[in-house]
């Protein structure tokens, strides 16, 4: 979704260089999807928009293998926007959030 911050890390055996680009700005300020797209080293901008993280991790996975080969990619959530829902009323917990399920 907009604004989630995704972790992402590859390994290659023998591209350290892009393995350690990815990593780092991965570790420093994630990879924030903005208007559907993340914008990676060596890809650039890569639409994710409505995928999930398997579909996301898939996707990206092609378009590096499609670069370089022998590449793993792994794929996590690192800050997930919720959308919430406000009750009202004779409530012990005032927002519930919600993530799509």
């Amino acid at each position: 979704d907009e604004d989630d911050i995704l972790r992402i890390a590859i390994i290659h055996p023998t591209r350290s260089d892009l393995s350690e680009a990815v990593a780092h700005v991965g570790g420093q300020i994630g990879y924030r999807v903005i208007n559907g797209e993340i914008f990676l080293p060596l890809l650039g901008p890569v639409c994710v928009e409505g995928l999930t993280l398997n579909q996301a991790r898939d996707h990206l996975q092609a378009r590096y293998s499609a670069e370089i080969s022998h590449v793993d990619v792994f794929i996590d959530y690192a800050e997930r926007l919720h959308s919430k829902v406000e009750l009202a009323g004779a409530v012990n917990v005032p927002e519930v959030p919600i993530n799509g399920r």
